[in-house]
């Protein structure tokens, strides 16, 4: 029979663990997020607001923004790499750990004579090497999730270029004054 007592113990003993694991996690992402952090809640105040409320976002601001998050994406992508080497390293530790650890479970069983079962040198193997797994899931999960905030920022970069884009098309097809017809050049300059 299921003992209650024991449940919400063990749930509330993952809750604690979870939210420590979860603090580390948030303190490696912020490491190599930080910036397009900033950027992305600026947008949310600068742009998304503006627009829930149905007020016109000056395109000055959609231009810095537009510039500001593709700079920052350059950089962050760089230091997305040395996340992704961090977690090599983290997998290969626990790996690492492990094996020592078998080694020396096998190693200390033929010392004493004392022959342990497969299945005891393999819990003795993982009990040891927890902390260095439990590392290389951590920086698994956070590597996970900067990839994601960059996908992200590379998919608001299109937003906001669409939104340029469609602000100078509609300049243009209003006549548009000499200053949007010289906004639009800068912006296809290049991409042509």
């Amino acid at each position: 029979m299921l003992n209650k007592k024991e449940i919400e113990a063990a749930l509330s003993d993952v809750q604690v663990k979870t939210e420590d694991f979860s603090d580390m996690t948030n303190d490696l992402i912020n490491k190599y997020t930080h910036d397009l952090d900033q950027i992305m809640r600026g947008i949310q105040e600068d742009i998304v607001d503006y627009m829930n409320q149905d007020i016109e976002v000056p395109m000055i601001v959609l231009e810095k923004y537009f510039m500001t998050l593709t700079n920052a994406l350059y950089f962050i992508s760089s230091k997305a790499e040395f996340a992704g080497l961090y977690e090599d390293v983290a997998k290969s530790a626990a790996k690492l750990a492990y094996n020592n650890a078998f080694s020396d479970n096998q190693l200390n069983s033929v010392i004493k004579k004392n022959k342990p079962t497969n299945t005891e040198t393999i819990v003795y193997a993982e009990t040891a090497s927890l902390n260095e797994t439990v590392m290389s899931y951590i920086v698994s999960r956070a590597v996970k999730m900067i990839q994601a905030k960059i996908d992200a920022g590379y998919e608001q970069v299109k937003t906001i270029s669409k939104m340029i884009s469609r602000r100078m098309n509609e300049g243009n097809s209003l006549g548009g004054s000499t200053m949007s017809k010289i906004e639009s050049n800068v912006f296809t300059f290049g991409r042509e």
